[in-house]
C-alpha cells in the first residue's frame, strides 16, 4: 500500500470515528463513551500529527481538571472524588483528540448535520411512543400536550432528560437554519427543512423545559434576524416580520398545554384540588441551600462531597421534596462552587467567557448564539453532572478553540452569502 492510499484510508477512518462520536452524543452514554475511546486510540496511533500549539489553547481545561484533582486532598468521600476525577478527565481527552485530528468548519458542519438528523429521528420516535400511549389510553389528540405525554414522559423512551434533549434540539434548529439560509439547495429541500424546523420547535413545547422555552424564543429571534440580513427588503417590512413572529411565538408558548402551566408555576399556580405551585420561590430556596452547603468558600467541600453536602443542607432546612428526590443544586455555577469553591467557579466562568470571545472571532454564523445560551442553561441545570452535558460542553468549547486558531481557514461557510 503506497503512502497516499494509506493517508486516504486514515482520513476516511478519522471521519467515520468523528461521525460515530456525533451520532452517539444524544444516545446512551455507553455508545458515546465507546466512540470517545475509539477516537482516543486512533489519536494515539496518529500521534505524529499532534499539534502542541493547539493543545496549549486548552489551558483553562487543564486548570479546571487540576483543581478537581487537588480537591481530592480535602474530599472526605474519596471514592466519589476519584469518580469525578475520572469524569473530568474528558477535559484532557477532548483537547488531545482535537489536537491530533483534522478539524475545519466544513467538516464540523457535516458532522452537525449528522447529529441533527439523529436528533430528529429520536424526536419522531418519542412522538410515536407518546401518541401510541395516548391511543391506548383512549385519550383525545388534544391531550397530547398534557403532562402525561409531555416533559419527562416525552423524553423517557430515549432516556434523555428534557433539559439535555432540548439543548440538542436547539443545536439541530441552528444547523438546519444554517443549511437553508447559507447553502444553495432546491426549493423542495427548503420546504422539507422548514417543516423540520417547525416540528423541532413543537418538540421544545412538548418537552416543556421552562429555560428552553425562553431559549427557543431567543434562538428563533436570532435566526429571524440572521435571515433578514440575507434578504433585500425594506426595514419596515423586516420590523413587521419580527413583530408578528414574536407575537405568534408568545401566544403559542403562553397558551399551549403543559408548557403554559409550567410557566404559570414559576409565579404561583393553584390547581383545582388546592395544590399550589410556587416554583420560582422554591428554586430560590434550593439555590440558597446550595450556597449554604459550601463550608469552604475558597476551595469548596471537594467534588466528592459536593452532592452529599447539598443533600445534608436540604435535610437541615427540612426541604423534604429535594431530599427525597436527591436533587443536586440544579445550577452548574452553584454545583461547582460547592465542590470547588470560588477558585473552581472562577475557572469555569473563564472557560465560558473564553468560548464567547473565541466564537465572536471565528465567524461561525448562527452558531454564535449557542455560546450565549449555554451560560443561561447553566443557571437552572447542573449540566456537567451528566454525561450528555459534560461531553457536549467540552466538545463545543473544544471545537471553537480549534476553529478560532485557524486564521488561514478559507471562507467555506457562514462568511459568504449564497
Amino acid at each position: 500500500m503506497d503512502s497516499s492510499t494509506k493517508v486516504s484510508l486514515m482520513n476516511k477512518l478519522e471521519y467515520l470515528l468523528l461521525a460515530f462520536l456525533f451520532i452517539t452524543l444524544p444516545l446512551k452514554n455507553s455508545f458515546n463513551s465507546a466512540a470517545i475511546i475509539l477516537l482516543t486510540i486512533f489519536s494515539l496511533v496518529k500521534i505524529k500529527s499532534f499539534d502542541v500549539f493547539k493543545f496549549r489553547r486548552f489551558y483553562l481545561f487543564f486548570v479546571l481538571f487540576l483543581i478537581v484533582l487537588f480537591s481530592l486532598i480535602y474530599t472526605k468521600d474519596l471514592s466519589k472524588g476519584l469518580r469525578y476525577v475520572e469524569k473530568y478527565s474528558i477535559f484532557l481527552v477532548i483537547p488531545f483528540i482535537l489536537s491530533v485530528i483534522q478539524i475545519n468548519k466544513k467538516r464540523v458542519f457535516k458532522l452537525l448535520l449528522l447529529f441533527s438528523t439523529i436528533v430528529v429521528f429520536l424526536s419522531i420516535y418519542c412522538e410515536f411512543i407518546v401518541i401510541n400511549q395516548l391511543i391506548l389510553n383512549g385519550d383525545p389528540l388534544s391531550t397530547l400536550l398534557d403532562k402525561r405525554y409531555s416533559y419527562l414522559n416525552f423524553s423517557q423512551p430515549v432516556d434523555i432528560h428534557p433539559a439535555y434533549f432540548s439543548l440538542f434540539i436547539i443545536v439541530a434548529i441552528l444547523t438546519y437554519f444554517t443549511y437553508i439560509v447559507y447553502f444553495k439547495i432546491s426549493n423542495l429541500r427548503k420546504v422539507a427543512i422548514v417543516i423540520i424546523l417547525i416540528y423541532l420547535s413543537w418538540v421544545i413545547l412538548q418537552l416543556s423545559n421552562r429555560t428552553y422555552l425562553l431559549i427557543l424564543f431567543i434562538v428563533l429571534n436570532w435566526c429571524f434576524y440572521r435571515y433578514l440580513t440575507q434578504i433585500n427588503k425594506r426595514k419596515i417590512t423586516k420590523a413587521l416580520f419580527l413583530a408578528v413572529s414574536n407575537l405568534i411565538l408568545i401566544l403559542v408558548v403562553a397558551n399551549t398545554g403543559y408548557s403554559k402551566k409550567r410557566i404559570q408555576q414559576v409565579f404561583g399556580y393553584t390547581y383545582a384540588n388546592g395544590y399550589k405551585h410556587e416554583d420560582g420561590k422554591k428554586k430560590l430556596l434550593q439555590w440558597e441551600a446550595a450556597v449554604g452547603a459550601n463550608k469552604n468558600a475558597i476551595f469548596g467541600n471537594g467534588m466528592g462531597d459536593a452532592k452529599q453536602s447539598i443533600l445534608n443542607e436540604y435535610n437541615s432546612r427540612e426541604y423534604s421534596y429535594y431530599l427525597k428526590n436527591s436533587y443536586n443544586a440544579h445550577n452548574q455555577y452553584l454545583e461547582t462552587y460547592v465542590g470547588l469553591g470560588i477558585i473552581g467557579l472562577f475557572c469555569l466562568t473563564l472557560i465560558i467567557f473564553q468560548g464567547i470571545l473565541r466564537a465572536i472571532k471565528s465567524s461561525i454564523g448562527p452558531y454564535m448564539v449557542l455560546f450565549y445560551i449555554i451560560p443561561i442553561a447553566f443557571l437552572t441545570e447542573s449540566y456537567l453532572e451528566r454525561h450528555h452535558g459534560l461531553i457536549f460542553f467540552c466538545l463545543v468549547h473544544g471545537l471553537i478553540s480549534v476553529l478560532n486558531h485557524q486564521s488561514s481557514l478559507p471562507n467555506l461557510i457562514f462568511e459568504t452569502k449564497k
